[in-house]
């Protein structure tokens, strides 16, 4: 005797027994037909095994794409400097790639740096730091420079907090 689990929302049966693709497709057709499944149970009291949720895998999240900042960048600098010069699909895919490299490795270096401070939150320090393993000379100061101009916009957005107030004991 074999014993025979039929899965109706999946279309699929499972035997304990090898049996050839041929019998199992035949009997995955008749598990269409079923309304509900049978039990699993080794003792096999009759109980109706529950639906498993089926487990959604998270979404990926698509690598950033910068090219449509650079051709932005690359109009702006055409506009000021009054030249009409166009910039090739494999010249902004190249710069997509750099682009996409450094933050790469700000990140690392950013991971290297709050695992070797024990920090969890990633702060204006650990910022400087990475920036600072990661690029080399003029790139660096110009990068920090940068780094701190957005970060003091970002402080300038943010409402102004209220003062605390000292709860004074009157005896």
């Amino acid at each position: 005797m074999r014993s025979l689990t039929v899965h109706a929302s999946h279309s699929r049966v499972r035997t304990t027994h090898a049996h050839s693709a041929r019998c199992t497709l035949a009997m995955t057709k008749k598990a269409e037909n079923t309304a509900r499944p049978e039990s699993t149970n080794p003792g096999g009291n009759g109980e109706i095994e529950k639906k498993r949720k089926k487990k959604t895998n998270k979404a990926t999240v698509a690598p950033p794409e910068f090219a449509s900042y650079i051709l932005k960048l690359h109009k702006a600098q055409q506009s000021e400097s009054g030249e009409a010069r166009t910039i090739s699909k494999d010249a902004v895919m190249a710069f997509e790639g750099m682009a996409d490299h450094m933050v790469n490795l700000l990140v690392e270096n950013g991971k290297r740096v709050s695992r070797f401070t024990k920090s969890k939150t990633f702060k204006m320090e650990e910022a400087k730091a990475a920036t600072t393993l990661s690029l080399p000379g003029a790139l660096r100061t110009f990068a920090m420079d940068a780094g701190q101009a957005a970060y003091d916009n970002y402080k300038a957005t943010l409402p102004a907090k209220a003062p605390k107030k000292v709860a004074s004991s009157t005896d």
